[in-house]
Formats: structure tokens, sequence, C-alpha cells
């Protein structure tokens, strides 16, 4: 039997790991062999179609997820047309609720769970002309380690994100997540998870990012992990962690403050801080342990933090949510998602759907429209905020300019509630901004206040240009310069070794010459990070960045300069 498996990702850098574990499980509990094949929802239909039937597959396996599914079914239609007596197999989490609606015109057979072993037997048994008389077929938990590691030949992921499970299944009880449903939580063996692990780190692979529901669950098994990964280290990999922020303990703090900048990254789902919303959802949690480790963390400078909320939850209305915004933003995180509720089939929040008013999308993701609290205004009010939280706080690229004009606010929320009015009203939403015209787009909101110090914008918004690179270019009111003045006396900084000593010794070998190319000092009026009021020099070093890419900025007594 010809068996393609197919994965279509959100984006070229993913990568789908189900379709490789069916594979390889497959091969090694039987003599069948399946192709696996990966596309995008970027891709036409029409060109995934093409290169599907010339592989002219006798089954076909769909891995399905709320954002490919649509894309799915239309493939499935077509390729009937095309492939007739191919079987169509679907699975994964968009399937495994409500599956029988799709059995017939849509997929012939339905696996619903962990599918590795009933994706097995189901080849087995239609090869041996034992055709299942259930079209929906219900997979058992599996032991871990009975699944091959599918990672041995890395060509076909480079430049991709790898995804990699240590465990299934999560102890919580979020509503809102299909995890929830599952009713244990199995590892991998240490021994097979120390194996796997050491394999990316052989293969300097650059992200590995865990897949596992709640990687802290188990703590002493957490600090094994993590032990053993600072201790062999290869300084290139970085692993990613979505985490329970209050199971986090001193322990874990001491291990964490060890890691390598940029090594481990950490994702917490905060969601909300209404007390109604987290015991609605199931989620009550000691927030302030939680914010405690979060603020520890952020402190030690090495590890990137990445805090989620959503926006739809049971009890939460606009003022609400501005609430649980402003307290996970005053937290620092280095990246701050704001999501929006998907009513996913089988989750808590899907059955009470009608008792909290919720009304979303038909189709796939299933995306609040609005709820007893927030009405469908206050979602797309909430949509401009993401938008803008996206372009100006995650980016990291603005960060002093966001930082003043958050201050001439009641609120980080205010601020960027308005902004997203004014980018909406100004029609930017419809555009593609560029990097260079979103400081026009900031120093013109603020002109439009009537209050702050636009002269000071100028020089703050300059200091966020120049952090992530030696700019060639800037907006025409960017045209505040006091380097003109001290010319010459940069010059001579660059040339004297006691300065290349003190101040950049990461450019031992560079002559002198060539430094003004590869580091930037600018000169400001006042102290663009602490706000003192003395003129100060600032040294952009670029070949040391911190884990979100701003350049070491050193600062230079300006007595130096003006001493030659």
């Amino acid at each position: 039997m010809n068996i393609l498996l197919v994965g279509i990702n959100a984006k070229y850098i993913h990568s789908n790991l189900a379709i490789r574990y069916l594979q390889r499980y497959l091969e090694n509990s039987t003599a069948y062999h399946a192709e696996i094949a990966e596309y995008t929802i970027n891709h036409r239909i029409d060109t995934i179609m093409r290169e599907i039937y010339e592989q002219a597959p006798e089954l076909i396996g769909f891995s399905c997820y709320i954002w490919n599914f649509e894309y799915v079914k239309e493939l499935t239609v077509e390729l009937k047309k095309l492939l007739p007596n191919a079987v169509f197999v679907w699975g994964g989490p968009e399937v495994s609720y409500q599956s029988e609606q799709y059995i017939g015109n849509d997929a012939d057979y339905i696996i619903c769970g962990e599918g590795e072993q009933t994706f097995a037997e189901l080849v087995h048994r239609l090869e041996s002309g034992q055709v299942p008389e259930k079209r929906v077929l219900y997979g058992e938990p599996v032991e871990m380690d009975t699944i091959p590691f599918v990672y041995d030949d890395l060509a076909d992921l480079k430049n991709r994100i790898i995804y990699y499970e240590s465990s299934r299944g999560c102890p919580f009880q979020c509503q809102y997540c299909l995890s929830s449903i599952e009713k244990r939580v199995h590892f991998h063996s240490m021994e097979r998870t120390l194996s796997d692990l050491d394999f990316f780190l052989a293969h300097r692979v650059m992200q590995v990012k865990f897949v596992d529901r709640t990687f802290n669950c188990d703590k002493k098994r957490t600090k094994e992990l993590w032990r053993y990964l600072l201790a062999h280290d290869n300084g290139v990999t970085n692993f990613h962690f979505e985490i329970a922020g209050e199971l986090i303990d001193e322990e874990c703090l001491t291990l964490l403050s060890q890691a390598r900048k940029g090594f481990f990254q950490l994702e917490i789902g905060v969601q909300s801080v209404n007390p109604l919303t987290l015991r609605e959802i199931r989620r009550e949690t000691d927030m302030e342990q939680l914010f405690a480790v979060v603020r520890r963390v952020k402190e030690m400078g090495n590890i990137h933090i990445h805090l989620d909320l959503i926006a739809g939850l049971p009890y939460e209305d606009i003022e609400s949510f501005a609430h649980s915004f402003n307290t996970v933003y005053a937290l620092g995180p280095h990246q701050l998602q704001l999501g929006f509720l998907k009513v996913l089939k089988g989750s808590g929040i899907c059955q009470k759907q009608a008792e909290y008013g919720i009304v979303h999308t038909d189709k796939p993701p299933y995306e609040v429209l609005y709820t007893n609290w927030l009405s469908y205004d206050d979602v797309l009010r909430l949509k401009l905020v993401e938008d803008m939280v996206e372009r100006y706080y995650n980016s990291n690229r603005y960060k002093l300019s966001c930082n003043y004009l958050c201050s001439l606010f009641d609120s980080p929320f205010a601020f960027f509630d308005a902004l997203g009015h004014y980018y909406k009203e100004n029609k930017f939403h419809l555009e593609a901004v560029s990097e260079i015209d979103s400081y026009t787009v900031l120093y013109e909101f603020l002109n439009t206040l009537g209050r702050g110090d636009l002269e000071k914008f100028k020089w703050l918004a300059k200091y966020d240009l120049y952090s992530h690179k030696k700019a060639k270019k800037w907006p025409e009111w960017m045209n505040n310069d006091l380097v003109l003045q001290y010319k010459q006396q940069i010059r001579h900084f660059y040339e004297r070794e006691e300065n290349r000593i003190c101040f950049f010794p990461q450019y031992p070998e560079t002559d002198p010459r060539q430094l003004s190319n590869l580091l930037h000092l600018e000169i400001f009026p006042f102290d663009p990070v602490s706000g003192e009021s003395q003129r100060t020099a600032c040294l952009f070093c670029y070949r040391n960045c911190d884990i979100l890419g701003n350049a070491e900025t050193v600062i230079i007594p300006i007595d130096i300069l003006t001493d030659y």
C-alpha cells in the first residue's frame, strides 16, 4: 500500500511532529512504509493537490488542527475526485470530538486521541482485507518509549523549529484547553529523554520547543532535565518550555540563574487575574507566587519570558481585561501575547458556551465574537490593542519610546488602546507600515495628544533606533544631532588603546578606522536610560546583545571626549 502522511503547517518554520510519529511507529511495528509531505496554509490548494496526486497514494492521512482544517476539508473533497479509490484518514485534535459528522463525504476513517498504535492497526487491517466496521477509531494512550525518535535525519528541517514531546497530558483542568480532558500524564523515561536531548545538542540545532502542556508538572523530573541541559550546553541550542510559574521553587530558580543567556525560554499562561474568571475556568492559582517567580527570573536577565492573556473568558469584561493587561504588563515580560478565546470542541468552555453567552465563528479557529461580558465592539477594540502590542512592544524596537508615551496615560492599556484608535483612524492598519515609519506614527501620535515633550521623544526614539542596528536611515523629523560637535574627539576616542580595553574589549583586533563602522557612539543631551539631565555619550556595541537583540550600551563619561 502506498501511504502518504500530510502535514499542513501554519508557517514554513514550523514542522509537523504528529505525522513523523505515525510514520516511524508504523515502520517500527509493522512491515509497512509511509512517506510524509509537509506544506503550509500559504501554499495554493491546486499546488498541493498536484503534488499529492502525482505520488498516487492509496491511503492519505491528514493531521488536523484549527489552523489547517478548512484546507484539509477542501483538499479531501477535491482529491476524492482525482483518487476515488484512495482511503482518507483524518486525525488530530480538530477531529477528535464531534467526529461522526465528518465520516462519509469527508474522511473515510477518523482517529481520535493518540493515534500511533491505532493507525498502525488500521493499516494492517486494510492491507489484510479486515475492513473495520467502525469508521471512528479511538486511540488509547501508548507507552511513550515505544514511539521511535523521529529526528535522526535533520536534512529536511533546516531553519525550522524542532518540536519535541517528553510528556503527554496535563494535570490541570483549564476549561478552554483540550488537555484538561485527558485523564493521565505519561512521560518518556528519563533515559530516553536524555538520549533524545543529546542528539539535539550534538547536532547543534538552533531551537527545540517542548510541546509538553505543562513541562514542570513533575518538579523532580524538571530539575533533573534542567541540570542535565546546563551540564551539556553546547553554546548554540535554545530550549523553550511551557510551564506553570507558581510551581517554580527556589531550587528551580537557582538552576535557571545558571543558564547561559538565551539558553532557556519560559512561556507562562497567566490568562487573567480576575478571581471569578480563574475559578470558573478551573485555573485558580497562587498569583502572588507566580508574579514573584516572573520578577525573579526577569531580574536574572538570562532567560526569555513569554506571558499569555486570553480575552473573552467568562466574567471578564473590558475593564477587567484592562486590569489583567496592566497587571501582567507591569511584570515586564519580554513578550506579552494577547490572545482571544478559541471555543474548542470538547472543551469545558464549549459545553457551557450558551450559559456564558459566548458566540464564536463557525469556522476554525472558532474565535470568540462576543460574550455576556464582552461585546463585539470590545473585541474589535482589543484586536487593535493586540496589534499595537505586537508591533510596538513584542518587537522590542521601541522600548524607551513606548515607556515615555505610557507615562502620559493613566495605564499601559490606556496607551495601547489610544494608539490603536489612532492607527485605525488614520487607516494605518490597512497599510504595510515600515519600521522607520512606525517611529513616525508614534511621533505624530504624540503630537496629537497636546501633552508631552516632542524634543525629548526624538532623543528617546533615536536611542531605540540605534539599540538594534547602526542605522543608515532615519525619519526626517529625527534631525537632532550632537555628534557633529564631537567628530574629532570621537575619532581620537577609537584610536586610544586604553579606551578599547576599558569600553569595548570585545573588538581586540579591529583596526581603529573600522571601529566606527562596527560601533556607534551617540551624544544625548540627557541620559536616555536614567533620565538624568547631564549630557551623555552612549556607545552601542552590536557584537554583544541581550536576549532580545538589544546592543550592549556603554555610558562613556563625556569628559573623556572633551579631553581630546
